[in-house]
């Protein structure tokens, strides 16, 4: 396996628009480093995210299209193209609870990126940290991302989707008016970020669609799927293992590197050089499943400080203020 894919519906959507389109392909397959996928209808599994960007670039060049990345997912994209993880989301209580979601298995759609998700300003904001730069990535690739992602949460929600604003490290287009007409909010082009941002005071309404036991039953399926494929992130095993570790207490960077067999020191440079750091993954882990353990009105305080490796409800409490500026019971009474 390549040390960074995704799933195959990037390139499979590009050789759908190259068709649409009326390009050749055996023209086309010579352009590219490993062309063969353009005359192939095989299966794939995983494909490599470098040639998932050389892809969407020539794409964009041939059809003189600086927003096919966009046009590409408002055309192509379906929530199985996500797999169990685009059904999980289509079962998802809320907003909040789809794009938790999408952060926490986000391995599913490519190990390119460390999803979080976080509030503030009034805006729920999803962000995506590059592991690595623009150019390998792929501007149009992640158009397409960001384009699918809206789109699946518009299938989800009654009305139109409340959107804040998006911005993008992808440099300035020559049409913006196609990425904001898309997105209905202003786009930034050349952030220091990848975020989506989403109005809070809409993010907790209940979705028609809503079916926690289905949910479930998708996630379980999702987390089978990004253990099978996970071996080449090493922040989602230190995540992994932190999880593992958390109903035993407060883990350290000791005990997990120890359970992944390294350094302390090894531990930190391999958690940089994918973009994050330990503290970052403990806390992001932990915002993230206080808020899925809360929606369960069976689980107490104390039971869910427990889980999340807090010495008492209180310490629990105290964290919980300060990531999200109401206590657990205020965030649980809301629902």
């Amino acid at each position: 396996m390549y040390n960074h894919t995704s799933l195959p519906i990037w390139l499979n959507t590009v050789r759908s628009i190259l068709i649409e389109r009326g390009k050749d392909l055996k023209d086309l397959s010579p352009l590219l480093r490993d062309g063969d996928w353009l005359q192939k209808d095989e299966v794939v599994e995983r494909a490599d995210v470098e040639a998932i960007a050389e892809a969407w670039r020539l794409a964009a060049e041939v059809c003189d299209d600086p927003a096919i990345g966009i046009h590409a997912a408002k055309q192509y994209f379906q929530p199985a193209s996500w797999r169990t993880l685009g059904l999980a989301v289509l079962c998802s209580q809320t907003l909040r609870d789809a794009l938790d979601r999408i952060a926490r298995y986000g391995e599913v759609l490519s190990n390119v990126a460390i999803p979080s998700v976080y509030e503030e300003e009034g805006v729920l904001i999803y962000e995506m940290k590059m592991i690595l730069n623009g150019t390998s990535v792929g501007h149009e690739a992640v158009d397409f991302g960001f384009a699918s992602i809206v789109k699946l949460l518009r299938m989800v929600y009654p009305g139109e989707l409340p959107m804040g604003r998006i911005e993008m490290q992808r440099p300035a287009v020559s049409n913006p008016e196609e990425f904001e007409a898309f997105f209905g909010c202003s786009v930034a082009f050349g952030s220091s970020k990848n975020i989506i941002a989403i109005r809070s005071q809409y993010v907790d309404q209940p979705l028609p669609g809503a079916n926690s036991e289905l949910a479930r039953m998708q996630d379980q399926l999702t987390a089978q799927y990004v253990e099978k494929f996970s071996d080449n992130s090493f922040a989602l095993q230190v995540k992994n293992e932190i999880i593992g570790l958390l109903p035993g207490g407060d883990p350290s960077q000791q005990a997990i590197a120890e359970r992944l067999s390294c350094s302390q020191r090894n531990l930190q440079r391999r958690l940089q050089d994918e973009g994050t750091n330990f503290t970052q993954l403990l806390t992001d882990i932990r915002q993230q499943l206080a808020r899925l353990y809360l929606q369960d009105s069976d689980r107490s305080l104390s039971e869910i400080a427990y889980l999340l490796g807090f010495s008492d409800h209180s310490n629990f409490t105290r964290a919980f203020k300060r990531w999200f500026d109401q206590s657990p019971t205020e965030y649980r009474q809301q629902r």
